[in-house]
Order: structure tokens, then sequence, then C-alpha cells
């Protein structure tokens, strides 16, 4: 399961420098959006397994 969370982050941190960088951001607001997106869907998924 913590697998599973760092995943996300990590995954929602590079999604979100990608799109800083195609727009060329020069404050990294999409890199922060990914990583709580990430920090969201990973203890979303980490409760999931524990609830069912």
């Amino acid at each position: 399961m913590g697998f599973q969370l760092l995943a996300a982050i990590i995954i929602g941190v590079l999604i979100g420098k990608k799109i800083d960088s195609y727009y060329a951001n020069e404050t990294p607001y999409a890199t922060a959006a990914g990583a709580l997106f990430g920090i969201i869907v990973g203890f979303y998924s980490v409760l999931k397994d524990l609830l069912l």
C-alpha cells in the first residue's frame, strides 16, 4: 500500500512537471497541483484497500 501511495504522488508530480515545462511556467503551480492530486488519489487507493 505504501508503494501505491508513493507511485501516485510521483506520477502526479511528473505530470505536473511536464505541464509546467510545456507552458514554461516560472512558478510550479501544475507540479504542486499534480502532487496534491497524487496525494488524494494515493490516499483514496490506500483507504479503499483498508476498508475492503
